[in-house]
């Protein structure tokens, strides 16, 4: 997979939050965003992985958000 996607404006705006989004923000939009993941439930088919299991979804989600974390810096 490519290491970086350049997303177009309009999805940036709805899934990029503002720099000055606190950490105790981040985590009330990352808690939401899960939540909704499991009420509406995975998506068999994934544009760049294709068909997909729910359980290689979640895992391939949880790699993601892994990946996202890892770029979290302390300022305190």
């Amino acid at each position: 997979m490519p290491g970086v996607i350049k997303l177009p404006s309009q999805a940036a705006e709805q899934v990029v939050a503002p720099a000055d989004t606190t950490s105790e923000q981040a985590m009330e939009l990352f808690e939401a965003a899960v939540q909704g993941a499991k009420d509406k439930g995975f998506l068999p088919k994934n544009p760049m992985m294709g068909k997909m299991t729910q359980q290689e979804w979640i895992a391939l989600h949880c790699r993601h958000a892994e990946m996202h974390f890892g770029l979290i810096e302390r300022t305190d």
